[in-house]
């Protein structure tokens, strides 16, 4: 009998934390628990779609609709970002089911590591950035966002 309760609860779970579906979803920043280096905002949401190797990020916020969009692989290719002024390209890695990396490019220059982890109960995803700045200071925030 138990090992058919741990077998039911292991199939509700398993579409959830299959591959890097833990990241797929909306996501609210939660600015009691964040901490950055630049300007604060309280108004920030991530949308984030992961299919396989594909990873779509939308992150809106200041009241614009979006101000960077990504759609890259986790193959260590090179890919476009958009709407930013900040960063034109990025780098994707999948090191887990729980965690991204990325590198932010801005005139074939890293300007920024990122790093996307979601906790293990699927709640909380925390986004830490190590930037450079213009004087060449590095920089680090950690973004805690919370499932919509």
């Amino acid at each position: 009998m138990c090992s058919g309760v741990v077998l039911i609860l292991c199939a509700l779970t398993l579409p959830v934390w299959a591959g890097s579906g833990a990241f797929t979803g909306k996501w609210r920043l939660d600015p009691k628990k964040s901490h950055t280096a630049g300007a604060e905002t309280a108004d920030e949401t991530l949308s984030i779609t992961v299919t396989g190797e594909d990873f779509s990020l939308v992150r809106a916020r200041g009241g614009l609709a979006v101000d960077l969009t990504v759609h890259a692989r986790f193959d260590d290719k090179v890919y476009g970002v958009f709407n930013s002024n900040a960063v034109d390209a990025v780098k994707c890695w999948l090191r887990d089911p729980r965690t991204i990396e990325a590198q932010f490019f801005k005139s074939a220059s890293v300007v920024e590591w990122v790093t996307l982890e979601v906790s293990k109960d699927g709640k909380t995803l925390r986004w830490t950035v190590s930037a450079t700045d213009a004087k060449g200071k590095e920089a680090k925030s950690q973004l805690v966002f919370e499932r919509e």
